[in-house]
C-alpha cells in the first residue's frame, strides 16, 4: 500500500531536521579545544613539524583506540587548519548519514503508511539536543562515527539477497568503528546477531564474521591500557543494573533525574524483550522484518553494560551523562521502528487502529525527546559561554581563563605555544 501525500509530510520534515541543528552549531561553536581535544594540539604540531609517527597515532586514549578520528582531524587540519568547529560540522555530516541509514531500514521494514511518522520520531531522537555534549565537542565525532558504522553493519547484513560484497562492506564498517572508539568493537557482536536472525547462509557467514572480528579485536586490544579509575567489573550486579537502566532511559527521561531514567530504561528493555519474543514465535517473514531493529537495539544495550562495567564506580548519575544519549537513543529508535513494522500488519488490528498506535507511540517518544532537548539546550548555552570566555582569555593572554576548558591550564599554555609556532589552531590564518 502506497503512502498518501499527507503521510509523506512527516518524512519530509524529518529529512530537513539536520538544518536547524547546523544553524545552532554554527551559532554556538567556538574554535577553542575542550578537555580531551587539547591533546590533538600535539598531533597538529607534530604534523606541521613532520615529526608525527604511527606510534603516536596508534597510542590509546584512555581505553580507546582513536586512529580513525586522529586521521580525520589531521585531514581537516590539512585542508585549512585545525578548528574544533570543523570537527563539529563533520559530526553533523556523520549524523545525517546515520539518519539516511535509519531511513533505508525504515523503508525496508515499515509499511508505507507508517513510515513518515516513524521516521519523524526517529529523527527527533537521533538529532535531539539531549546529546549536546557530543554536538558541542568536536572530539566526539568518534561517537557519531561508531553509530554510523553500526547502522551500516546492520543495513548491509540484513539486506535482502545480501551478497558476499555486503558482508565485506559490513566488516569494513565494523573495522572503522573498532578503530574509532571502544564502543565500536561492539559492531562485531551486533553483526553476528544480525547474521543469526536471518537464515541465509548463516553458518559460513557467521564463521567468516567471527574470524574477522576476532582478528580486529585482538589487533585493537593489543597493548590495551589498564582498567580505568571507575572500573567496577561485574562484582556488583545491582549497581550495574541500575547504571544500565539509567543509561538506556536517558534519551526520554534525563532531565527528570536518575530514578526516572531507570524507570524509562526498564520500560524500554521490557518493550524490546516483548518484540524479541514476538519475532521468535512468529513466521520467518516477521523475524526478517524485525531482525535489523533487534540487532541495532543490541548495540546500545551492550554499550550500556560495557560502560557500566568500566564506569559504574562513578555512580548512577554518571550514567545519565549527555554524551551517552547518542548511543542509547538508537535503542528507542529500534523499539519504535520494530513496533511500526509489525503493528499495522497484525491480523487482530485494523489498519486504522494500527495507524493510531503508530501515531501515539511516535508522538509520545517524539515529545519526550523534545522535552530533553529543551532542558539540554540551557546546558549547551552555558557551555558555549564558557568557550567564548576562554577564547577571550586566550586573546587577552590570561591563562586563568583556560581553566574553563581544560583542568590543567599550564599544560594548555604549552600546547598553545606550540600551535603559535606553526600558526595553527586559534592562531591559524583565516
Amino acid at each position: 500500500m502506497r503512502a498518501s501525500p499527507l503521510a509523506r509530510v512527516p518524512a519530509i520534515l524529518a529529512a530537513v531536521g539536520i538544518l536547524p541543528l547546523v544553524a545552532i552549531v554554527l551559532k554556538r561553536a567556538v574554535d577553542v579545544p575542550y578537555w580531551d581535544e587539547w591533546e590533538w594540539a600535539e598531533l597538529a604540531y607534530a604534523a606541521h613539524r613532520h615529526t608525527l609517527t604511527f606510534t603516536r597515532l596508534w597510542q590509546p586514549h584512555n581505553e580507546h583506540r582513536i586512529l580513525v578520528p586522529n586521521l580525520l582531524m589531521l585531514g581537516l587540519d590539512k585542508l585549512g587548519g585545525w578548528s574544533p568547529v570543523r570537527e563539529q560540522l563533520l559530526s553533523l555530516a556523520l549524523l545525517a548519514l546515520t539518519q539516511l541509514g535509519i531511513w533505508v531500514l525504515i523503508r525496508r521494514t515499515v509499511p508505507a503508511a507508517a513510515r513518515g511518522a516513524c521516521f519523524l520520531a526517529a529523527s527527533v531522537l537521533l538529532l535531539g539536543l539531549a546529546q549536546w555534549e557530543n554536538l558541542a565537542w568536536g572530539f566526539q565525532m568518534a561517537w557519531f562515527l561508531c553509530d554510523l558504522a553500526v547502522v551500516a553493519v546492520v543495513m548491509w547484513l540484513t539486506r535482502p539477497r545480501a551478497s558476499a560484497r555486503d558482508v565485506i562492506l559490513a566488516a569494513l564498517a565494523a573495522t572503522v568503528a573498532s578503530l574509532s572508539s571502544s564502543q565500536g568493537l561492539l559492531a562485531w557482536p551486533v553483526g553476528l546477531l544480525a547474521i543469526a536472525l536471518i537464515p541465509r547462509a548463516r553458518l559460513p557467514r557467521a564463521l567468516a564474521w567471527c574470524l574477522a572480528g576476532a582478528a580486529v579485536v585482538a589487533f585493537v586490544r593489543s597493548g590495551a591500557p589498564a582498567d580505568s579509575a571507575g572500573h567496577l567489573g561485574f562484582r556488583h550486579p545491582a549497581v550495574l543494573a541500575e547504571y544500565v537502566l539509567a543509561y538506556l532511559g536517558s534519551p526520554l527521561a534525563l532531565s527528570f533525574g536518575p530514578a526516572a531514567s531507570m524507570l524509562a530504561g526498564a520500560v524500554l528493555l521490557a518493550w524490546l524483550g516483548a518484540l524479541a519474543v514476538y519475532a521468535a514465535c512468529g513466521p520467518l517473514a516477521r523475524r526478517v522484518r524485525l531482525a535489523p531493529w533487534l540487532a541495532l537495539a543490541a548495540y546500545p544495550i551492550l554499550s550500556a553494560v560495557a560502560t557500566a562495567s568500566a564506569r559504574g564506580a562513578f555512580g548512577v548519575a554518571q550514567a545519565t551523562a549527555s554524551r551517552y544519549t547518542s548511543l542509547s537513543a538508537l535503542a528507542w529508535i529500534a523499539a519504535l521502528a520494530a513496533t511500526c513494522a509489525v503493528v499495522p500488519r497484525s491480523a487482530r488490528v485494523s489498519a486504522l487502529q494500527g495507524a493510531l498506535v503508530v501515531v501515539v507511540l511516535a508522538a509520545a517518544i517524539g515529545l519526550g525527546s523534545v522535552k530533553q532537548s529543551l532542558a539540554a539546550n540551557y546546558a549547551w548555552r552555558l557551555h558555549a559561554a564558557d568557550l567564548r570566555a576562554a577564547r577571550a582569555a586566550i586573546g587577552a593572554g590570561d591563562p586563568a581563563g583556560l581553566a574553563r576548558v581544560f583542568p590543567e591550564p599550564a599544560l594548555a599554555i604549552e600546547w598553545l605555544a606550540e600551535l603559535a609556532q606553526v600558526r595553527d589552531g586559534v592562531f591559524r590564518e583565516r
